[in-house]
C-alpha cells in the first residue's frame, strides 16, 4: 500500500506532538522530583 505524499505530513506531525509531548512530562516529572526533594 502506498501513501500519498500528502498523507504524510499529518501522520508525521502526529507522531512529532506524541513524542514532543511524552519528553516534556517526563523530563517535567522528573525536574518536578528532584526540585521538591530539596
Amino acid at each position: 500500500m502506498f501513501i500519498k505524499s500528502d498523507e504524510w505530513f499529518p501522520l508525521i506531525k502526529a507522531v512529532l506532538v506524541i513524542i514532543v509531548g511524552s519528553f516534556l512530562s517526563l523530563i517535567s516529572f522528573a525536574y518536578l522530583g528532584d526540585g521538591f526533594n530539596f
